[in-house]
């Protein structure tokens, strides 16, 4: 880990005059994320409703109140073309930005409310990188929330990342922090990476490397 602590978001960005918009925040729902709920009912780790931590209410919605809402007619044809996406299945070899730009939605549209009501659900890449998503992913998660109306969870972040990093240890990995890694070389086994002279003179050996 390059900070000096392990958890936190993945990226956040300013958009609109300053107003923060975090697309990833941590928000799932357990049908659309089997394998991360089994994760945290193994380590024991208490979900969270949305909206019911200071920690949400501070990231999705700050600044929301001084930022108009993108136009109402455009939200409703939204989700009207996610539904035939999904139910067709069709454009999977379509972009999201494609199919935004085909479709006419500006630019305040894409970031109040595809990044910051829609793509909030997704890992933290870049804008760049959600707009040449296929459309039909976007399509299909967006249709599984609002068809099943599920409550959407978060995590105490500090709790869960405990819980993770001691699970990880007691298998025996180690857990570096203040790193700053690069990579030596990848082959069939395994990976060397160098973690700077004032940690390591000799190139590390891993069978498996995460680089947060």
């Amino acid at each position: 880990e390059k900070n000096d602590r392990i958890g936190g978001h993945a990226r956040w960005t300013e958009v609109l005059g300053g107003h923060i918009r975090n697309p990833a925040f941590g928000a799932f729902t357990e049908p659309n994320w089997p394998n991360l709920v089994a994760l945290i009912d193994e380590l024991g780790v208490d979900k969270v409703r949305c909206c019911e931590t200071k920690e949400y209410k501070h990231t999705l919605t700050l600044g929301q109140e001084s930022v108009p809402e993108p136009n109402s007619a455009d939200v409703v044809r939204f989700l009207s073309q996610m539904r035939e996406i999904y139910s067709s299945g069709r454009h999977f070899n379509e972009t999201v930005g494609d199919y935004l730009e085909a479709n006419g939605y500006d630019m305040h549209f894409v970031l109040y409310f595809i990044m910051g009501k829609v793509i909030n659900f997704f890992a933290g890449l870049s804008i760049e990188d959600y707009l040449e998503l296929p459309v039909g992913i976007v399509a299909w998660f967006v249709c599984g929330i609002f068809a099943a109306n599920d409550v959407v969870y978060r995590l105490r972040n500090k709790d869960y990342m405990k819980a993770f990093s001691d699970r990880l240890e007691s298998v025996g990995v180690k857990i570096l922090l203040n790193a700053s890694p690069s990579l030596v070389s990848r082959d069939d086994s395994g990976v060397r990476i160098s973690l700077g002279d004032e940690m390591s003179e000799e190139p590390l050996v891993a069978d498996k490397l995460v680089l947060a």
